[in-house]
This record gives C-alpha cells, structure tokens and sequence, in this order.
C-alpha cells in the first residue's frame, strides 16, 4: 500500500510539472502574442535562421511538439518552404533542452512558494495585462519545481526496491531498453521535457553506495528514446492536414531525431565520459547531454539541410492536392497555442475575403461581356465561401473554449462578426450574377455613360474588398480613414448612377425595365462596400456593426 500511494505521488508531481510547463508557456505566449507568426514567417528566410527562430520559439512556448505543429500548419498553406522548415525543426530540438536545463539547477522551497503566491497575486489583482502575464508565468514557474520536487521526494522509495535498482541497472547495461523506455513513455505522455524531468528526478535520489539511482549511460539512453518519442505529436498533427508538404515536415522531425539518436546511441559511452567532465552534479550533466545532443545534431545536418530535404522529397514525392474548401491555414492542433491559431485564422478568412471578392469582379466580367456561362463559376464558389464560413466559426467557437487573454477573446468574437460580413460578400456577389443573368437574357442594354459610371462603382467595392483583406493581416489608421472615403464615395456614385440611369430612361435612350436590374445591382455593390466597412470596424475594435 506504501508503494501505491508513492506512486499517486509521482503521478501527481508529474502532472504539477506538466502543468506548470503548460501555464508558463501560456504565460509567455500570450506577451509575445501574435508575434510568434510574424517571426516565423519573417525570419525563416534561410535554414540557419530558422535554427535560431526554432530555438527562441519553443524556449517561449515550452514545447518542440508544438512549434513543429505550427510549421504543418503554416507549410500546409504555403507561407513557409519544407527546406525553411526544417531549420526551424532544427532550432526547436535546441529550445526544448530549456526546461531540462532549468530543473537541473537547485532552487529553494522558499522561492518555489514565493514564486507561486507572487503569481498568482499578480493574476488575480494585476491592473495591467503584461503584469498578469507576467504573474502566469511565474505561477507556472513555481509549479513547475513544485511538481519537481514532488517527483524527487516520492522517488527516495526507490532507494529501498531492490527490483526497481534492478531495472534501472539493466536500463544502464542494455541502453537499447533506456532508448524504447524513453520513446514510449514520451510518446504516452507527448511531452519530452516531462521524462527528462522524470530521468533528472532520478538522478538527484542515490543508492545504498551514494551513487546516483540512474546511472549517466541509463539516463542518456532515455534521453535520446525521449527526442524520438516526442515526434509522435508532430505526426498526429501531420495526419489532420492534406496538404503532403505539411506532412513532409512531421516527417523531417521524425528523420532528424532517428538520426540523432541512432548516432549517438553508439556513442553513449564517449558521451558519457565527456558529459561527466561538465559537471560534478549528476542532474547537470543529463542535462548538458541533452543539450550538447540537439546542438550537435543541429550543426551536423544543417550545411546539408539541401541535401535532406531532397531525400524526403524522393521517399515521399507526392503532390499536394486539396478541396477548394479545406482549411489552408488551420489545424485542430493550432487550438493549443491561441495565439498562433487566432493568427491563422485571420489569413484563412483573408483567403475567403479573397475568393469573394473574385465573385464580385467575375459578376462585373459576367456583366460587361455579357457571359452567362461565368454565373457557373460565382455559384461554385459561392458554395466554397459558405462551406469556409460554417468551417472557420466552428473553429473561432472551440478557440473560444480555450485559455485566451481578454485581448485575444475579443478578438475571437469580432471573428465571428467579420466571417459573417465576409459571407454576405459573396451572397451579393451571386445576387449581382443572377441579375446579370437576367439582363442578359431579356437583351437589355445600357448606355456607355451607364456603364462607366457602374464600372467606376465595381472599382470603389472592389478596393474597398482589398482593403478590408489588408486589414485583415495587420490594420492601421490609415486603412480606416481609407475605407471611410471610400465608403461615401460608394454610396455617393451609387446614388449617382441611378439618378443618371433613370434620366436616360426619360430620354428614351434605354429601356424602362432596364431600370430595375441596373439598380438592383448598383444597391448589391453598395451593400458589399458596407461589409467591407463592417470588416474594417470590427478588427479595429467594438464598433455598431451595419446590418444588411
């Protein structure tokens, strides 16, 4: 019963451990914010920039699986090159030997409690947002070696299990078992920094002799099963996607850290003789292994990062092919990191802007060249704007369900405003087709004074839509105040044209009946120019919206 309830308590520190790796990741995430994307895209221009990126990046979000998602997500919609990615892939290994790194140093039961009643106060009663960041941060640092020093505590039993000292020796004399011990447990638990903390726990609890309970050899051999344990997540991430160029990417972690650890497994003796002269602590020198294991691997395979990509590419020469109204941008696994997945989704709906607004400039195309077979094409995609539109709410609607700052869960509500408007883009745009239709059918005409004043109408919405797609990526006053001009000048020229229009119909230069299909549309076009504005007012904050 004894034993039982020792191991409730390593279960219990290891999920205090998960959780404050989880809640200090959210922390930091949440003050870089949406800057997380911007980096990855901007500065991943070549391989060794991304090992950089890589590494800063799962230093702030606490985890490798979770950066190698991100790129499935932003290689599955074309921002960012397999090559690129691999970089990153690359620079992610070396970020996730932070954790291990820091539970590797002492820290003191004092500033352990300091650090989680300092949190969680800032949390609670912070006036400013960065201060209640900061106060998560330094909840989920406090928890983190909470959880550690529970491990290590309810590990001393071990001491006492003549078959537990038994298996860890076998671990230490076979490290073939050491390396599929520590790829299945990271690969249950989906998270390496949890078994190397596990394997540094061990190492700070000593035998009857006073050596360690892991031995150095043992605990590398974990070690490198935990880097390729911790692919798995990568390649569940990998599988919700169509795109093969995203798969790729699961694929080069996977490649990479089989590499690295069928190098090293044959250097575990070498390794662990060097590692040893880095420190006297055992617990330091695990982690200095795991760190000295993925910056080595880094530099190796980076100068032939070419190389590597090319024989992915020949094992796996697929092509990317995918539904018109798949996601481009988002996957489920994005959910876990909301700042990046609020990002995304603003370029998915920027996509679907784009496909509406092509739906208006075709019905113009449909119009002028008085093509009927262009209605076809308006209707298939109009079909695609809608199926994206029920996609993308559902996903704002479970993003909201997640742990989002008051900043972000406003932006997650004007979301589902602007998807909405950006939808009723494309209802318009099929209206202005169908009416199109029937002007042509029924040969009507319209004067060239008409037609440049309805051209000059299809002008303003359709820089309007450009506009609001902008606004959609990063939006500034001066997107507003361009959008305000030209939201007068649509209604003024639609107003215009159809004080023009009848005074022709007057004149007898056109057809009365004319009259209702040329207002019809010119009042669809206004309405499109007020989405538009509706767009642009939303993303800038809490605004009446326009209801049409």
């Amino acid at each position: 019963m004894e034993y039982v309830l020792m191991l409730i308590k390593v279960l219990a520190g290891l999920a205090l451990f998960l959780l404050g790796v989880q809640t200090m990741g959210d922390g930091l995430q949440k003050i870089a914010g949406e800057r997380l994307r911007v980096i990855l895209r901007k500065l991943t221009s070549k391989p060794v920039y991304g090992v950089g990126v890589g590494a800063f990046i799962t230093m702030i979000i606490q985890s490798s699986s979770a950066t190698t998602i991100m790129l499935v997500g932003l290689v599955n919609a074309g921002l960012i090159s397999l090559t690129n990615a691999v970089g990153v892939i690359f620079g992610a290994n070396i970020g996730t030997t932070f954790t291990a790194q820091l539970v590797s140093f002492p820290f003191m039961d004092w500033a352990i409690w300091l650090s989680i009643a300092l949190g969680i106060g800032l949390r609670m009663f912070g006036q400013r947002k960065q201060i209640r960041f900061l106060g998560e941060i330094l909840l989920g640092f406090g928890i983190l070696f909470l959880g550690m020093d529970i491990m290590k505590d309810s590990l001393a039993f071990l001491q006492e299990s003549r078959q537990a000292i038994n298996v860890l020796a076998m671990l230490s004399k076979t490290p073939i078992l050491g390396v599929l011990a520590g790829a299945l447990f990271t690969s249950i638990i989906q998270s390496s920094s949890a078994t190397s903390g596990i394997v540094i726990a061990l190492s700070l609890q000593s035998t009857a002799t006073g050596d360690p309970l892991i031995s150095l050899t043992g605990a590398i051999a974990i070690i490198i099963g935990a880097n390729i344990g911790t692919c798995v997540t990568a390649l569940i991430a990998s599988s919700g996607v169509s795109s093969w160029s995203a798969k790729k990417v699961a694929v080069a972690h996977i490649m990479f850290n089989l590499l690295g650890g069928l190098i090293f497994f044959f250097l575990i003796p070498i390794s662990a003789e060097l590692i040893s002269m880095t420190s006297s602590v055992a617990a330091r020198q695990i982690a200095n292994f795991h760190t000295l294991f993925n910056i080595s691997m880094s530099l190796l395979v980076l100068p032939f990062t070419g190389l590597f990509v090319r024989l992915i590419n020949r094992i796996f020469p697929h092509e990317d092919k995918r539904p018109d109204d798949s996601f481009l941008y988002l996957t489920d696994n994005l959910l876990q990191t909301p700042s990046m997945a609020l990002a995304q989704v603003s370029q998915e709906m920027a996509r679907m802007l784009e496909i509406a607004r092509v739906m208006v400039y075709d019905s113009k195309r449909m119009l002028f060249l008085r093509e009927k077979k262009i209605c076809r094409t308006i209707l298939d995609s109009e079909s695609v704007v809608n199926s994206l539109q029920h996609k993308i709410t559902a996903y704002i609607i479970r993003l909201n369900q997640k742990s989002l700052s008051l900043e972000q869960a406003e932006r997650g509500a004007s979301f589902l405003h602007v998807v909405h408007d950006i939808e009723r883009i494309g209802d318009h745009a099929t209206n202005i087709s169908e009416i199109a239709e029937d002007y042509i059918e029924n040969r009507l005409k319209y004067s060239d004074h008409s037609k440049e004043g309805m051209d000059n109408l299809f002008k303003l919405v359709d820089r309007a839509c450009i506009i609001s797609g902008y606004a959609l990526k990063n939006i500034d006053e001066s997107m507003k105040q361009e959008m305000r001009e030209l939201e007068n000048q649509i209604d003024e020229q639609t107003e215009g044209i159809g004080t023009v229009h009848f005074n022709e119909i007057e004149l007898g230069l056109v057809k009365p009946e004319s009259g209702v299909y040329y207002i019809d549309m010119a009042s669809n076009l206004e309405r499109v120019g007020d989405h538009c504005m509706n767009i642009v007012k939303y993303l800038s904050g809490p605004r009446k919206r326009i209801n049409q």
